[in-house]
């Protein structure tokens, strides 16, 4: 009988979405960061939800139960944020084994209403059952355009720009530290944890961007650079080109991986779990775009690319010996190999 780790995450995706029943008030439907849909008073929401299990998304030996919250929230506010809308409301399932401590909880759920006070979201109500082993938090978020515009990952056109904030790759380091379970004296260190365990969701970022004309899709940074980008391939009809040079690298991340004997450029295309915002632009617009975001913000935006319609996959420009192979992201059902 077939698997689900015989075809991966995306392959089971793409099937079960087949089977979900749609309407005409659904704008965008699966597929996206969050889906878009049309009230009967003619107003657009926002609407999306991520799960974290315990052992797989988190591991309370390398991290405080607080952090978890964090994490937890800004996975769904980071999905908002994405489609260049305001996060306005949330809803918490969490599933626990009945010995969990009491103060564990807690401490959950003050990291998740610190995280969503940080961008004026009420907790509105959720669920809460019991789970015969992990921990299990779910988020559902409820959104709203600023303007009569949102993001998707399908608008990328022909020689749009690539463009990315921040420094993906930090959480992915981060997480290597808390796991090696050493004491974390040095700066570097202390600063990738933090990238890892208090990632920032983009979200007054992605509403600038919404607000753009020239601004044409984006995705936030989850499951790496490379595969994210991937998926605004798949939904524009498009590839891509990454120059591994013009990439940006964190002094911290820099110093670790020269610690370590790895190649940066690895964590910055296959990390995940870093929340930045990875957007195209119409060559017009790239300037004004970059020269707007610098005057109204300090997170870093760097031109790392361009969308072309003569590949329908992302291509590699000066990656000496990096291949495609390091930088395959995260799949939750990646398929065995034969």
């Amino acid at each position: 009988m077939e698997q689900v780790n015989d075809i991966g995450e995306f392959k089971l995706i793409e099937r079960i979405t087949k089977l979900l029943p749609q309407t005409a008030s659904v704008v965008v439907g699966p597929g996206d960061d969050a889906a878009i849909y049309k009230l009967s008073s003619g107003q657009i929401v926002a609407v999306t939800c991520d799960m974290l299990i315990e052992g797989i998304h988190f591991d309370l030996n390398a991290c405080l139960a607080g952090d978890v919250g964090w994490r937890a929230m800004t996975a769904s506010l980071s999905d908002i944020a994405a489609m260049g809308c305001k996060p306005l409301l949330a809803t918490i399932s969490i599933g626990m084994p009945q010995n969990t401590p009491v103060a564990t909880v807690e401490q959950i759920y003050d990291g998740l209403a610190r995280a969503a006070r940080e961008h004026a979201v009420a907790i509105v109500g959720g669920d809460t059952v019991k789970s015969p082993e992990r921990i299990v938090i779910d988020v559902s978020m409820i959104g709203e355009p600023v303007s009569s515009k949102y993001l998707t990952r399908s608008g990328a056109s022909d020689g749009n720009a690539i463009v990315v904030t921040g420094y993906p790759g930090q959480s992915a380091a981060g997480l290597e530290i808390a796991l090696s379970c050493t004491k974390f004296a040095r700066l570097y260190e202390k600063e990738l944890l933090k990238a890892h365990l208090e990632p920032c969701a983009r979200v007054e970022q992605g509403l600038l961007l919404a607000q753009n004309t020239g601004v044409t899709a984006a995705i936030d940074l989850s499951d790496g650079l490379v595969q994210d980008l991937g998926r605004i391939c798949e939904m524009s009809h498009l590839g891509a080109v990454v120059d591994v040079k013009k990439l940006p690298v964190s002094p911290h991340l820099a110093e670790y991986s020269r610690t370590k004997g790895e190649n940066a450029m690895k964590f910055c295309l296959s990390g995940g779990e870093d929340y930045e915002l990875v957007f195209t632009v119409h060559p017009d617009s790239l300037d004004q775009v970059l020269a707007d975001w610098q005057n109204k913000f300090d997170v870093l935006a760097t031109a790392i690319g361009y969308m072309t319609n003569e590949l329908s996959t992302v291509h590699l420009e000066n990656a000496d010996e990096i291949t495609l192979n390091d930088t395959a992201g995260y799949d939750h059902f990646r398929p065995a190999p034969h």
